[in-house]
């Protein structure tokens, strides 16, 4: 068995004679245009022009010579002419359905302009124009628990998408469309690629509530919105006394991100649950009877947060002790000296202070006074241990350790 491969002009040029008559509708004259007539009218050998949209799309008004032709459902339309220079032009371009925008990008040779020059040959010319869709699209913002999150919580979306673009906007008033595909030129021709969207930002009370470049999307033809989930946590706030820690206060001023402030009142236990803050710096202070005191937070996850406020009774009890101590001071005869003998360590001393009474000079043994000794210094021939009449060794000790350094300098000097 022998196969015989046909040329891939033949077997376009059979494709064409099948779809010419149902799919070229010519515009002026309202009916098909038959190549014999075209031939006879210009003497030209006949020829058929196939045009293909990239993607398939449906009713492109296409103008051949003045004379406007439609793409079928399938995204073809075949235009029967004469072998020659001709005219080809992108008229129209209907939207599919509602709120979707086709715009003509580039032939297959590149170039760009919707009007330009062809010439075709005799049997069939397959020419190849692309398009970028655009469809709507919707927002839907949720939180980790999966609750919706209202959009007029949500300040600024910032998108970015393969190409390079960037798109920043509140969520409530998108860009009215978005571009489904890019066109790019393979071995066979002109081929659609998808459009990756990435979320970038989402700014809620000043603060970004999402990882840049972890969710991506894509434009569909259903038209399901884009769902991004965003940061929020619950923040539990307590409110303490600061002395005796038992529960108080009435409410508590929230300070956000962007410096707005909230004011939230307390339960019934002096504490308050805030759910669905964004992830931020914030500043907590508790008001109430008293001194609340400011506290800082920074909310990365669910977060208890204890606050204290100096209440009224901490002020009296503060200023009674206040009071007793300077009055109970001089009361009491105690003042703050340094105690003898070391140094200058402070120490509380209560009482008069006792000043040491020199000790008089230490007779030796044989009656005589004993000369060039200090007074306060015992004679170290009369020193006995123990005993009633003597010193311990103790007593002298202090008074040695006094004199052996000025000894040593004596001696180092006379020799």
């Amino acid at each position: 068995m022998v196969r015989v491969k046909a040329p891939r002009s033949l077997l376009l040029g059979a494709i064409a004679a099948a779809i010419a008559g149902p799919l070229a509708t010519g515009v002026t004259g309202g009916s098909a245009v038959r190549a014999a007539d075209l031939r006879s009218a210009t003497g030209g050998p006949a020829a058929t022009l196939i045009l293909q949209t990239v993607p398939a799309v449906k009713a492109i008004a296409v103008s051949l010579d003045g004379t406007t032709y439609r793409t079928g459902a399938d995204g073809w339309v075949a235009i029967p002419t004469t072998a020659g220079p001709h005219r080809l032009r992108i008229l129209h371009q209907d939207s599919s359905s509602a709120g979707t925008s086709i715009r003509f990008a580039r032939w297959r040779d590149g170039i760009a302009l919707a009007s330009r020059e062809i010439t075709v040959g005799p049997g069939t010319h397959v020419e190849q124009a692309g398009f970028v869709i655009s469809r709507p699209v919707a927002f839907r913002f949720t939180d980790s628990g999966g609750r919706t999150v209202p959009l007029s919580q949500v300040e600024q979306v910032t998108l970015t998408n393969g190409l390079g673009q960037r798109f920043t906007f509140p969520p409530g008033r998108p860009p009215a469309t978005f571009a489904v595909n890019r066109m790019v030129r393979g071995r066979s021709g002109l081929r659609p690629l998808p459009i990756r969207y990435s979320v970038r930002t989402v700014l809620m009370d000043g603060s970004d509530v999402v990882f840049g470049g972890s969710q991506n999307f894509y434009v569909s033809r259903d038209k399901q919105p884009w769902t991004v989930r965003v940061l929020l946590f619950p923040l539990q706030v307590r409110v303490r006394d600061a002395l005796f820690k038992f529960p108080i206060g009435d409410a508590v001023r929230l300070t956000l991100p962007n410096g707005v402030h909230r004011l939230i009142p307390l339960g019934n236990g002096h504490d308050v649950l805030v759910p669905g803050l964004a992830r931020g710096n914030y500043e907590l202070v508790p008001e109430g009877p008293g001194f609340g005191l400011s506290a800082p937070a920074a909310l990365s996850g669910p977060q208890t947060a204890t606050l204290l406020m100096l209440s009224w009774i901490d002020v009296l009890v503060i200023a009674v002790f206040a009071v007793l101590f300077l009055i109970g001071l001089p009361l009491a005869g105690g003042r703050v000296g340094r105690k003898p003998g070391h140094g200058r360590r402070l120490t509380w001393q209560a009482g008069p202070t006792r000043r040491p009474q020199p000790v008089p000079a230490q007779v030796g043994t044989l009656g005589e006074e004993t000369a060039g000794t200090r007074p306060g210094m015992p004679d170290p021939g009369r020193v006995a241990v123990g005993g009633t009449g003597g010193l311990n060794v103790t007593d002298v000790m202090p008074a040695l350790w006094d004199v052996e350094p000025r000894t040593r300098g004596k001696r180092r000097r006379g020799r």
